[in-house]
C-alpha cells in the first residue's frame, strides 16, 4: 500500500457522499494502524487549491506520467513537460485584455491564489483518465 493517497470529490448527489464513506472505510484503518491517519478536508470548490493537491499533482501523479507514458514522438518526458502540456490540454487558456484593447492569452495557471481547489480537481480527475487510457495504473 501506498503512503500516498489522494482522492477528491465533489459532493452532487447522495451516490458521491456514499463513495466517500466506501473510500475512508476502505483505508482509514490500515493507515491508522501505520500511525499516519487519513486527513479529510471539507471545502467549496471555490477554495484556494490545497496543498495536498499541489503535493499529489508534484509529487507523485506527474513524476508517474514522466516516468511510465511516452508521448507521441515515443518518447519519455521530464515532469515540467507533463505539467505544460496537460495543464493546456485539461485546464485551456485564459484571455486579458490589456488597457490599449490588446488580447493576450495564455495558459491557465496552478500558482497560489490563482486556481480553485475545484478547478484543480477537475485537472487531477481528467488527467488521471487521460493516464488510465494511455495504460497507467493507478491506485
Amino acid at each position: 500500500m501506498s503512503d500516498r493517497l489522494y482522492k477528491a470529490f465533489v459532493l452532487r448527489t447522495p451516490g458521491v457522499w456514499q463513495f466517500v464513506v466506501e473510500v475512508v472505510k476502505a483505508h482509514a484503518q490500515a493507515y491508522i494502524d501505520r500511525d499516519k491517519p487519513l486527513l479529510v478536508i471539507i471545502t467549496s470548490q471555490e477554495h484556494d487549491a490545497t496543498d495536498g493537491q499541489r503535493a499529489y499533482w508534484q509529487g507523485v501523479l506527474l513524476p508517474r506520467i514522466a516516468d511510465e507514458i511516452p508521448d507521441e514522438d515515443g518518447e519519455l518526458h521530464p515532469v515540467a513537460y507533463w505539467h505544460e502540456k496537460l495543464v493546456l490540454e485539461f485546464l485551456g487558456m485564459d484571455e486579458k485584455v490589456s488597457e490599449s484593447g490588446k488580447i493576450r492569452r495564455q495558459r491557465k495557471s496552478t500558482a497560489r491564489g490563482k486556481i480553485s481547489v475545484g478547478d484543480f480537481n477537475d485537472l487531477i480527475t481528467r488527467t488521471q483518465v487521460w493516464a488510465a487510457n494511455q495504460g497507467m495504473e493507478l491506485d
